[in-house]
C-alpha cells in the first residue's frame, strides 16, 4: 500500500508540473502602441501600429499607410489581411494604424459612435463628434506618423466599417484631399435620417472632380430585422454612381450572405487589393 500510495502521489507532483509547464505561455501582442495628446482638444488617443517587415532592412524607403477605425477591435483581422495579401503580392508593404483609445476595460461604442458619426441624433442621443475627430486625425494621427517614422506622405488611406464606414463618407465628402483612398464597409448610411445624402447633394452642387479612389460594400444580410440598412447602402451607391465625378475611381459590392459584422473580413480584404492597384501599377 506504501508503494501505492508514493506512486499516486508522485503522478499528482507530475501532472501538477505538466499543468504548469503548459500554463507558461506568452500572450501575443500585435503592433505597438503609441499615445498621442491631440493639438486640437487635449485629449489622448491611442494609435495601434503595424511597422513594414522591411523598414529595419532599407533605411531608404518609405512607405505607404493604411489607417482605420475601431483597431482596438479589428488589428488582428487587418494584419492577417495584410499578411495574405502580401504573401500573394496584392499590395506593397505598408503601414497599417488602428484607430484606439488608451486604458483597460474600455467601453468603446459610446466614443466611437461620438467620434465617428457626423451628426448628433436626438432620437438616439449619441453622435456628432466626427468634425472634430477628422481635424484630429489630420492634425494630430497623421503629423505623428510622419514625424516619427518614414511615410511616404503622397499616399494614404482609410477604412471603416459600420458607423467606421460613415466616418470614411464624411472624410471622403468633407477632406476629399486627405486620402487617396477609402474602404466603407458597410457604412451607416441611414444614420439619422439619411443624414450623409444631403451632405453629398451639397458636395456635388459645389464640386465635379473627386480624385480619390473609394470601395464601398453592403452585407446580403447586414441586418436583417431592418432591411433599411442596406437599402440605404444601395440608394447611396447609386447616386454615386450617377454623379459621375472626374477621376473618382470607385467600386461598390454587395458581399453575399454577409452580416454586418462578418462582411469585414471579405471587404476589407476586397478593398485592400481595389485601393492598391494604382500603387502596384506604377
Amino acid at each position: 500500500m506504501k508503494i501505492i500510495h508514493t506512486l499516486f502521489l508522485i503522478s499528482l507532483i507530475g501532472l501538477s508540473l505538466t499543468s504548469t509547464a503548459q500554463n507558461t505561455g506568452k500572450r501575443v501582442e500585435l503592433g505597438e502602441k503609441h499615445n498621442v495628446t491631440s493639438s486640437i482638444n487635449g485629449k489622448t488617443y491611442e494609435l495601434i501600429i503595424q511597422v513594414p517587415n522591411s523598414y529595419s532592412a532599407d533605411t531608404s524607403k518609405y512607405y505607404p499607410v493604411v489607417y482605420f477605425c475601431d483597431g482596438y477591435y479589428d488589428f488582428p483581422l487587418f494584419t492577417s489581411i495584410y499578411g495574405h495579401l502580401i504573401y500573394d503580392k496584392r499590395i506593397t508593404e505598408c503601414f497599417l494604424v488602428g484607430f484606439s483609445y488608451p486604458g483597460e476595460g474600455i467601453d468603446y461604442g459610446p466614443l466611437r459612435f461620438h467620434d465617428y458619426l457626423p451628426s448628433y441624433s436626438e432620437e438616439r442621443n449619441f453622435g456628432g463628434g466626427a468634425a472634430e475627430y477628422l481635424k484630429i486625425v489630420k492634425e494630430d494621427f497623421i503629423k505623428y506618423m510622419e514625424t516619427n517614422f518614414r511615410v511616404d506622405d503622397s499616399w494614404r488611406a482609410l477604412g471603416g466599417n459600420s458607423a467606421g464606414g460613415m466616418f470614411c463618407l464624411y472624410s471622403l465628402l468633407t477632406e476629399p484631399n486627405l486620402f487617396n483612398a477609402l474602404m466603407a464597409i458597410g457604412p451607416a448610411a441611414e444614420w439619422d435620417n439619411k443624414w450623409i445624402f444631403k451632405y453629398e447633394e451639397e458636395f456635388a452642387k459645389a464640386n465635379s472632380i473627386l480624385d480619390v479612389s473609394l470601395f464601398m460594400t453592403g452585407g446580403e444580410k447586414e441586418f436583417p430585422w431592418n432591411p433599411n440598412y442596406l437599402n440605404s447602402i444601395k440608394e447611396f451607391d447609386r447616386i454615386l454612381q450617377s454623379r459621375a465625378y472626374t477621376n473618382f475611381r470607385y467600386k461598390f459590392k454587395v458581399l453575399d450572405n454577409a452580416s454586418h459584422a462578418g462582411s469585414k473580413p471579405e471587404g476589407y480584404t476586397r478593398g485592400m487589393q481595389f485601393i492598391f492597384e494604382p500603387l502596384l501599377n506604377k
